[in-house]
């Protein structure tokens, strides 16, 4: 359904039998509410019965506010209640300002009780310098008492350069008190260099002395569908691919070599073997996939360890030799 002006004020969902019916986010529609400048300002999802339902992030109604420039500066979420209540990231909404060319400069998270309160990067406030091409040039993040605080990756503050096509080329992390610090993968920092084409051909690692470290980029699981077969079987994200099929992934360097075997095996039986790190050990694991869709987005990124990986997956290459 639409208003006067055309905005989308009513969002159901039926079934093959016309009867109101689920989405796979686990609400049956959605009412939107409207500014005079057309800005969405409230949405509530809908069950089956047409009362508010828990959306899959885990509130029923979401607010905004807007600034003169129409950027959102309070995002709120709300229970079937029509209380405060927090999304699955643990916050029950964030302020944001900007600054004259409209780029978020800083945001906040807050809990039921409008105050401050960790988001799931483990801060509370995260503030954005950025150059005069708009990249951002400087991240850094704060707690709930307004100090400096490492995030979930390990550093307080995050600086990045950027070539002259925009591409980043080096990201340098610090801790609360300003000076180089490791993050959460032994990395002081990251070099990454790029193809004609902007793709990504190597990410070099660096101590907090500004030394190379040993490291290599391994193609990885980024994300693994909710109903997809790799679910099913157990895949994860963040899997380290070795093997698919008969091609070796480990030692592939070009990620359109990636592309094309998997490609190449979609219509056919195929075997998986990626490594896992699990108590700082790399495990192992096949899972046998059937023709098809997999339902696996994949990436690559840089390990440090990428000797002890090898050296795991060359034991299971010589076990498995054994048994044949």
């Amino acid at each position: 359904m639409y208003d006067g002006r055309g905005n989308v004020t009513n969002q159901l969902y039926f079934g093959v039998d016309g009867k109101p019916t689920l989405h796979k986010d686990g609400n049956a529609g959605w009412i939107a509410e409207y500014d005079e400048r057309g800005r969405e300002t409230r949405r509530v999802w809908v069950g089956v019965s047409g009362k508010p339902t828990l959306h899959k992030d885990g509130y029923a109604e979401v607010r905004l506010v807007y600034d003169g420039r129409g950027n959102v500066t309070n995002q709120l979420y709300f229970g079937v209640d029509g209380k405060p209540t927090l999304h699955k990231d643990g916050n029950a909404g964030w302020i944001a300002e900007y600054d004259e060319r409209g780029r978020e400069t800083r945001r906040a998270w807050t809990g039921v009780d409008g105050k401050p309160t960790l988001c799931k990067v483990e801060c509370a406030e995260r503030r954005r310098e950025y150059d005069d091409r708009g990249n951002v040039t400087n991240e850094s993040y704060f707690g709930v008492d307004g100090k400096p605080i490492l995030n979930s990756e390990g550093y307080a503050e995050v600086h990045a350069e950027y070539n002259e096509r925009g591409y980043r080329t080096k990201e340098s992390y610090f801790g609360v008190d300003g000076q180089p610090i490791c993050n959460k993968n032994g990395f002081a920092g990251v070099r990454m260099f790029y193809d004609q084409f902007g793709v990504i051909t190597n990410v070099i690692p660096f101590d907090v002395s500004g030394r190379d470290l040993f490291a290599q980029n391994v193609v990885f699981s980024k994300e693994v569908a909710m109903i997809s077969p790799a679910r099913f079987l157990g895949v994860q994200a963040g899997d380290i691919w070795c093997r698919l099929g008969t091609y070796d992934i480990l030692q592939t360097k070009n990620i359109y070599d990636v592309v094309a075997a998997v490609q190449a095996v979609r219509n056919v039986k195929k075997e998986l073997v990626v490594a896992r790190k699990v108590e700082n050990e790399y495990k192992i694991l096949t899972f046998k996939f059937s023709p098809g869709f997999m339902g696996i987005t994949f990436d690559v990124n840089t390990i440090p360890d990428f000797d002890k990986l090898e050296r795991a997956y060359r034991e299971y290459c010589e076990k498995e030799s054994e048994k044949k």
